[in-house]
């Protein structure tokens, strides 16, 4: 089983806009995002959001780019930035199936914490606008471990507000619901 943590692309500034959706450059990045997990062939059974609409918009953008088996994304209770990761750990640990979570850090870093360590008092990991990381159980040692991380550097060599991705999204995240729909060929 593997466990997608995705941290969200960057959002607006609370005094620009109280509910943070994404930037324009934010849409963009999470596009690029999506393009890159597409060119990784993941499959994955559930998409879990935070409910915050900077995480949602990531994720549907992830879910179009991956043709996620069963319904869309999914707000999933107790992914906030300062949530506990005790309960969503443990629901990862009843799981069968690929599960992916887009969510904000702290959450995300003291979650891989958790799994790979079994203490989440230290992240273990630092994932920047947006990026990934997949973390793998093993069924029968009953340990996670990191398989590999897609870092916001890597998608984004150099300064990212003035250079475009390494990998370029095949089509603007305006048209990526359209896909959804079979509107575009």
């Amino acid at each position: 089983m593997e466990v997608y943590l995705i941290r969200h692309a960057e959002a607006a500034d609370k005094a620009d806009d109280p509910e943070r959706n994404l930037t324009e450059k934010g849409r963009r990045d999470a596009a690029a995002l999506a393009a890159a997990l597409r060119s990784l062939m993941i499959r994955v059974h559930a998409i879990w959001h935070s409910g915050k609409p900077r995480a949602q918009q990531t994720a549907e953008a992830v879910a179009v780019a991956l043709e996620a088996a069963g319904q869309g994304p999914v707000q999933h209770p107790g992914l906030k930035p300062m949530d506990p990761v005790k309960p969503t750990a443990r629901a990862l640990e009843d799981c069968h199936e690929n599960i992916m979570i887009v969510g904000h850090e702290p959450f995300l870093g003291r979650l891989a914490a958790k799994l790979v360590t079994g203490r989440a008092s230290d992240p273990l990991v630092s994932l920047g606008k947006p990026s990934a990381i997949c973390i793998s159980r093993d069924d029968r040692e009953g340990v996670w471990r990191i398989a590999w991380m897609l870092s916001d550097e890597l998608l984004f060599p150099g300064d990212s507000s003035e250079q475009s991705p390494a990998i370029e999204p095949e089509q603007p995240l305006e048209d990526a619901a359209s896909l959804e729909h079979g509107e575009l060929s």
